[in-house]
């Protein structure tokens, strides 16, 4: 009795283990970008893992966004019909088609734990590596992308938004840094500090 009891519940686990990687279907991408433009951008997706995988299936791995949502871009992809068949993690570029990337690294996508309906739901943010699974999650605050110091006097910075000349700050040791003048230039701006900066000196 005690045999048949365990038979039972080891029948029971093995078919519901096969019964969640059978449902792998569907892989759904959802991209937000701060300027909400999207008409350049497509995704480029190749089998990560098995590796034996990654020579095998169609050679394209271009996708386009078909559809938007409250979030952004959305991409919805029948794994099966897909270069990504069998795969249990696929490689991500966000890039336009002149090869311009979203981010410099690689993403990568765990297509292991769909949900009940066999899809695999994953947030990704311009500039942002990390691949998100639940929205709420999500940071699509605004922020400083780069900010360089282009010579002794004048410091370039990329945002995610036009910040007005009021709002723009930068410490020494936490204290304000003077600055003198602050330049147009939409979400790439640059401004001069009123002392010159010897970026020379350690």
């Amino acid at each position: 009795m005690i045999i048949r009891k365990i038979l039972i519940s080891f029948l029971l686990t093995l078919t519901l283990a096969i019964g969640v990687n059978a449902k792998r279907d569907i892989l759904v991408i959802h991209y937000y970008r701060f300027d909400e433009t999207y008409d350049d951008w497509n995704l480029w997706l190749w089998p990560s893992e098995p590796d034996n995988l990654a020579s095998e299936g169609p050679e394209d791995g271009a996708y386009p966004f078909t559809s938007f949502d409250d979030f952004g871009a959305v991409a919805t992809i029948n794994l099966t019909d897909s270069n990504l068949a069998n795969s249990t993690k696929a490689g991500l570029i966000v890039r336009t088609a002149e090869w311009i990337k979203d981010i410099g690294s690689d993403r990568f996508i765990d297509l292991d734990n769909p949900n009940e309906l066999g899809e695999t739901h994953i947030y990704i943010v311009q500039a942002n590596e990390d691949i998100y699974t639940d929205l709420s999650q999500v940071d699509i605050s605004n922020k400083i992308f780069s900010a360089d110091f282009i010579d002794d006097n004048t410091v370039e910075f990329s945002s995610t938004s036009n910040i007005e000349s009021d709002n723009i700050v930068i410490l020494e040791n936490g204290e304000p840094f003077e600055i003198s003048t602050v330049y147009d230039g939409g979400t790439t701006r640059r401004f001069d500090v009123a002392n010159p900066i010897d970026l020379r000196s350690k």
